[in-house]
């Protein structure tokens, strides 16, 4: 499940308004997680981004819905390390002690985007999304599989593409990992790096109160 899988339909909408910079985290989704369900996706076997932003806790520590009718609650646990604990819950129902499991996010900075990074379910590699996010809403972007692996097909990134037992691709990859270094070594040569995670949103939530 990726970072705003937890987020289970990751932000929606792309809000390019450089006059909100200073209030918009433009990530890359994980803050929130997002379900993959199967569908093709980009992994990483590292965190992906390189340094920690500044964490607001009136920003990063909230309750967000969805318009599906699902529910997180983020919490800064350590701004020092960019990390975020990150609950599903069922709006208006409140938890009995011990019922909400937390996930660990992983917040970094890739370029100008705000990156979010969940571990996989079986502990192995993150999942990743770039996110926007300001005291009101959370919008995340999946990564581009497409984008991704031509990336690993000229060698520009080191990674593999993900085939079935018949060898057949999946549409899947998994990248050694991606840093700044990588990013701005890309920009450089003239690579568009906005094309690297989706215009669309993966998922959109907003900040609700009395969900519990």
């Amino acid at each position: 499940m990726c970072p705003f899988s937890a987020i289970d339909s990751v932000l929606l909408l792309f809000i390019p308004l450089p006059a909100m910079r200073s209030t918009i985290i433009r990530f890359l989704p994980l803050l929130v997680a997002v379900a993959l369900c199967g569908c093709d996706s980009v992994t990483s076997k590292t965190i992906v981004g390189d340094k920690v932003p500044a964490l607001d806790p009136k920003v990063w520590n909230g309750k967000w819905r969805n318009a599906d009718g699902s529910a997180i609650a983020t919490r800064i646990v350590d701004a020092k390390a960019g990390i975020i604990e990150l609950k599903r819950f069922q709006p208006w129902t409140k938890p009995t002690p011990g019922e909400l499991q937390a996930d660990n996010i992983w917040v970094r900075t890739l370029g100008q985007e705000v990156i979010a990074n969940e571990l996989q379910s079986g502990g192995v590699g993150y999942e990743f999304q770039r996110v926007a996010i300001s005291a009101d809403y959370i919008v995340t972007y999946s990564p581009d599989e497409k984008v991704f692996a031509g990336l690993i097909k000229r060698g520009e990134i080191a990674g593999k593409l993900e085939r079935d037992k018949d060898g057949k691709p999946t549409g899947s990859c998994t990248i050694e990992g991606f840093s700044g270094r990588d990013y701005e070594r890309l920009e450089r040569e003239g690579f568009n790096v906005q094309s690297l995670f989706d215009e669309d949103p993966a998922q959109v939530y907003i900040r609700g109160h009395g969900l519990w």
